[in-house]
């Protein structure tokens, strides 16, 4: 079994330093594995297209507007929710997304949809950037003008 056959590319590149050699694994649970790796990055709203979960973040944070994701999303369940922040979570460490803070340093939160207090992420240019590498910049969303100006606070 090949995970380049099972895998879309934008994740294979993310993940391919992972995939355990050749023979490490019984080929059930390397299917298995990938298989994990792959619905969990892939949303079944998206399989017409194969965006990762990842890529949709991106897409949706892409006008730079500083939001939550129970703003972005608002139709997601709590299991989905998650697994859309862990992927936000991971979008912070790629330098593609900050959590807003305040001058002292401290998350600005709001309250979200289901009455607790929820992060506002502010997308930064490297998320830009990544769409354009991975030949996605026809979906990204206008910027409106009075954010194209401002620089995010980290």
């Amino acid at each position: 079994m090949n995970e380049k056959d099972k895998l879309p590319e934008s994740l294979l590149e993310q993940v391919e330093m992972f995939i355990p050699p050749s023979g490490s694994f019984g080929t059930e649970d390397l299917r298995r594995y990938l298989d994990l790796i792959r619905n969990y990055e892939t949303s079944t709203t998206d399989l017409m297209l194969g965006l990762s979960l990842a890529d949709q973040i991106r897409i949706t944070f892409s006008d730079m507007r500083t939001s939550t994701i129970c703003d972005r999303y608002p139709d997601i369940n709590l299991a989905e929710k998650r697994r859309y922040r862990c992927v936000a979570e991971y979008l912070i460490r790629q330098g593609e997304l900050t959590k807003l803070r305040d001058e002292e340093g401290k998350l600005i939160k709001k309250i979200g949809n289901m009455q607790k207090a929820v992060v506002l992420y502010q997308p930064l240019p490297k998320l830009l950037e990544t769409l354009k590498k991975s030949k996605l910049d026809d979906l990204i969303k206008s910027i409106p003008k009075d954010q194209s100006e401002k620089k995010p606070k980290n």
